[in-house]
């Protein structure tokens, strides 16, 4: 059978690559070019280079960096050694990204934290603990679903349109109890039971009792006028 080889030709140099082989230079970021490319200054001239997928950090102009240069593969940054301005940073990756850790995870930050994205944000935990002197939540419309809820405040207050409360059983027990209502307070109930201990006093300029069938009042005195 006979034998047959394949020829590969080598790469083609740029008409104006000098011939150096590859290696490690300290290089200065100039300018960031189109499609994720950066221009850096090195020892040998400008060279276009490409960001190492290793290398989250994003570079800025000022910065200095360690390059792989390869005129006939292609050169690459593959750390930011120093930051022109090292007061801000940016770690980007492209595409979908996972962080996986074994043990315990713990994010701290002096000057605060902001999370925010475009899409859905979604949260899973055994157990969520959240703790600040103070807290402001700006929600559009809020669904909360759950099988027990305790709020446990010195003072509560909530100001709104209109208060909806549906409910099987409602159980209140209060040591005092102040309400006022400007316009209309109407009940409608299958059987209304009012207890008082000592003294029950209604005032009005008209009153009406209306008993479709009866009206009973029992008491040991009765005085009307």
């Amino acid at each position: 059978m006979p034998h047959l080889a394949f020829l590969t030709s080598p790469p083609v140099k740029p008409a104006n690559a000098i011939d150096r082989p590859p290696g490690l230079v300290t290089a200065q970021v100039i300018d960031a070019c189109s499609a994720g490319r950066w221009r850096v200054a090195t020892p040998s001239g400008l060279v276009d280079v490409e960001l190492a997928a290793s290398c989250l950090l994003q570079p800025a102009i000022g910065d200095q960096v360690l390059v792989h240069e390869d005129i006939i593969a292609g050169s690459y940054i593959l750390a930011i050694l120093r930051r022109r301005d090292a007061t801000s940073g940016t770690l980007r990756i492209t595409g979908d990204a996972s962080l996986q850790v074994e043990g315990r995870l713990d994010i701290r930050s002096t000057q605060g934290a902001s999370l925010s994205t475009g899409g859905q944000l979604d949260l899973a935990a055994e157990r969520i603990g959240i703790t600040a002197e103070s807290g402001l939540v700006c929600i559009g419309k809020l669904d909360f679903i759950g099988r027990a809820l305790t709020a446990s405040a010195d003072r509560l207050r909530a100001v709104g349109q209109g208060l909806e409360l549906i409910a099987e059983r409602i159980f209140s027990h209060v040591g005092e109890s102040l309400r006022r209502v400007d316009r209309l307070d109407a009940h409608q109930s299958g059987q209304l039971d009012f207890k008082v201990d000592t003294l029950m006093t209604v005032k009005a300029e008209t009153t009406a009792i209306r008993g479709k069938q009866l009206v009973k009042l029992d008491s040991d005195q009765i005085h009307l006028g």
